[in-house]
């Protein structure tokens, strides 16, 4: 597969290795797979540059390309829309590589873009949602609360966090969230 993107932009490109290596992260321990939405929430199309910030602690993407606006050259203002997390410069903004070989093997395929979403495993491999609603897998989102900055580069450096505890929406039921100790065995 190949991650040339023919959107030009200055952003950081974390390659496919990488971003697998960060998956178990941010399926957490309980999850093998998770529905992973491609649609940008701005235009209701598929997404052409997928990222986050660099200090996201989650899966979700957004369309890098379409929700910042330089200020001048290298810097930004730009928070992310799924968490919340600051961004200053266009190095803090990640371009999701796995993802965009899988949107341009869905491009190829896909023309039309009907495939809105995919179900990602936590190896990397992914598949179409299927339109049967039992079978669709939960999309979890962490609820909008800011990392500190240090707390948003320990993630990143492999260092533990010191928070306790994380509120984890599963958006497949409907309880408000689901609390979930990270100190337990």
């Amino acid at each position: 597969m190949s991650s040339e993107s023919s959107v030009e932009h200055p952003f950081t490109v974390y390659t496919e290795a990488e971003i697998v290596e960060r998956l178990p992260y941010w399926f957490g321990e309980d999850m093998d797979a998770l529905e992973v939405n491609l649609s940008d929430s701005t235009n209701g199309k598929r997404i052409q540059v997928p990222g986050r910030g660099r200090y996201c602690d989650h899966i979700d993407v957004v369309d890098v390309v379409n929700s910042t606006r330089a200020t001048t050259a290298g810097e930004i203002d730009w928070m992310c829309p799924v968490c919340g997390s600051e961004c200053t410069q266009t190095e803090d903004i990640i371009v999701d590589e796995l993802l965009l070989n899988i949107i341009s093997e869905l491009d190829e395929e896909d023309p039309t873009e009907s495939v809105r979403s995919i179900n990602l495993k936590i190896d990397g491999t992914w598949t179409h949602v299927s339109g049967d609603a039992a079978e669709r897998l939960p999309m979890r989102r962490k609820k909008r609360s800011r990392l500190t900055l240090d707390e948003a580069r320990a993630v990143f450096s492999g260092e533990p966090i010191e928070k306790t505890s994380v509120e984890v929406v599963d958006s497949s039921s409907s309880d408000e969230g689901h609390v979930i100790d990270l100190d337990s065995d």
